[in-house]
């Protein structure tokens, strides 16, 4: 079970910090790709780029797990991401009183989704042939995180997501390790991703 608390920036090592600077700026580009918001019909609002910022910082965790500097460098990408979300909250108007119990949600949210797609990501990987579609548990993640805002999201958009997932996490885990704990990541694009014929497929 994963479970992230703020730290705060100081103590952490000169490299851990400008990697992970790198990989926390490199899931930001990723994440507001307007690909999202328009082929895979993300809501472009707080919540949504909230959660396609989760799916982000997942992927890059799980691939950094099994490195030895992977808890120093997750602790700072999650402090850095915390930092710049109460930053925008107080630019967004929310005073010092309110801000405490807004972070506090945020962090629980965090963490909820963390754990929901680590469970539910590797089912996906131990259950390959499972049909793309409703009570896959991946799916239903994403249906009721991601695209729990929207009135009724369309499966198939939902199943392109699921797909895009499993692609950049394959992506990830053929680069090196090593490169990635120094900061050095590329993500998938999601245009090029032939979504819509692996699902076919799956069905």
């Amino acid at each position: 079970m994963l479970g992230f608390f703020l730290k705060g920036f100081s103590g952490y090592d000169k490299r851990d910090q400008l990697a992970g600077d790198a990989l926390y700026k490199a899931v930001i580009r990723q994440s507001r790709l307007p690909d999202f918001f328009l082929r895979y019909e993300v809501p472009d609002t707080l919540d949504g780029r909230f959660d396609i910022l989760m799916i982000h910082l997942y992927i890059l965790f799980y691939r950094l797990r099994s490195h030895s500097r992977y808890k120093d460098l997750s602790q700072y990408i999650f402090d850095r991401t915390f930092k710049d979300m109460e930053k925008g909250l107080r630019e967004a108007g929310v005073g010092d009183v309110g801000i405490p119990k807004k972070m506090k949600t945020m962090m629980q949210a965090f963490n909820g989704r963390m754990n929901a797609y680590k469970s539910t990501a590797e089912y996906d990987r131990e259950n390959p042939d499972q049909p793309i579609g409703p009570g896959h548990p991946l799916f239903e993640v994403l249906k009721r995180n991601l695209y729990g805002t929207v009135e009724k999201p369309k499966d198939s958009v939902i199943a392109d997501m699921l797909i895009y997932l499993r692609y950049s996490m394959m992506a990830l885990n053929h680069q090196d390790l090593d490169q990635i704990a120094l900061g050095n990541v590329r993500f998938v694009n999601p245009g090029e991703i032939n979504v819509g014929e692996e699902n076919e497929q799956k069905k």
